[in-house]
């Protein structure tokens, strides 16, 4: 921690992983330079609005270190994510999408061992979280082909398939649980592998319900898509 003059007033300054804790880092969901000096001085933040670009960056300069992982990283436990709930595999790619690598940290490690990580080092929750995102893009690779559906047909967009898209994770918990929204809990503590299989077996059985439509079809002399 180091103080710095701005005007008449000195003002404290967090410059190194032991100035931090958890909760500070877990407040920081933006590493834009305006933002991490909000979070890591105590300067008024009307102070910092009128800040020149220079003394703001000057100053971000001296935060920026949160940008970076620390350089001893200690997990407490191997995390498969596989074998974790779905909700937490999910809940843990929202967190990703922030971009902000102090957020995440917090985030991610807190999603699997609750609040319990506020208590702990920064290089504990760094440890923590790197070994989960492993494990997680590990898992992910194993069933990228789910995320390679390829683009809409004309019949598809013309029956409003976009839509969909904005319901995301609430859509895959709606067709599992066939609608009964009674079972949506349940769904979502299933196992990651459980839920991703179910899903890559379906879109198979899909793809293949579909090719036979359209082998018949094309048997029967009936055009049923506007691109065949």
């Amino acid at each position: 921690m180091i103080k710095i003059n701005i005007g008449r007033k000195k003002y404290k300054v967090c410059n190194e992983w032991k100035d931090l804790t958890p909760s500070i880092l877990h407040t920081i969901k933006s590493i834009e330079p305006i933002e991490l000096v909000k979070a890591l001085t105590d300067i008024p933040e009307d102070v910092i609005e009128i800040l020149s670009e220079s003394s703001l960056m000057a100053i971000y300069q001296l935060v920026s270190f949160v940008e970076d992982s620390p350089k001893v990283l200690a997990p407490k436990k191997v995390i498969n994510v596989a074998s974790e709930s779905w909700k937490k595999l999910e809940s843990t790619k929202q967190a990703l999408q922030t971009k902000s690598p102090p957020y995440i940290a917090t985030q991610v490690a807190g999603i699997y061992f609750g609040d319990e990580v506020y208590k702990w080092s920064i290089p504990l929750v760094y440890g923590q979280t790197s070994q989960i995102l492993e494990s997680l893009f590990v898992f992910l690779e194993r069933y990228k082909e789910l995320n390679e559906g390829g683009e809409y047909d004309e019949d598809q967009l013309e029956a409003g398939v976009e839509g969909f898209e904005t319901f995301g994770v609430g859509a895959i918990r709606y067709s599992l649980a066939k609608g009964d929204v009674t079972k949506y809990k349940d769904i979502e503590e299933q196992t990651a592998e459980d839920v991703y299989f179910t899903l890559l077996y379906e879109k198979a059985v899909n793809k293949y319900q579909k090719e036979l439509k359209r082998i018949y079809d094309r048997q029967n002399g009936i055009n049923s898509s506007k691109n065949s």
